[in-house]
């Protein structure tokens, strides 16, 4: 079995990442953003598998799925401490 590539849909996206037109346009619907839930829950997305999500606790922030890397992990948190 062989697998064959049209070359002229091949194109290299924003961020340096080589893929099919299509795939590199979908990326671009997803925006970074950090979101309320409901009061006190916050849940980052769009920039990774995982969404983050916070709960605000007396004591400190409870952490559910903290992302598939640290990099993304520390973009969310970064985010909810602003």
């Amino acid at each position: 079995m062989s697998f064959q590539v049209d070359r002229d849909t091949i194109e290299t996206g924003p961020r340096g990442e080589i893929a099919h037109r299509d795939l590199i346009d979908h990326s671009g619907r997803f925006e970074l953003c950090l979101r309320a839930v409901n009061d006190g829950v916050r849940c980052y997305d769009g920039g990774g598998t995982a969404n983050v999500t916070f709960i605000e606790a007396p004591d400190g922030l409870i952490v559910i799925d903290s992302a598939d890397c640290r990099e993304y992990a520390a973009e969310a948190l970064t985010a909810m401490r602003r």
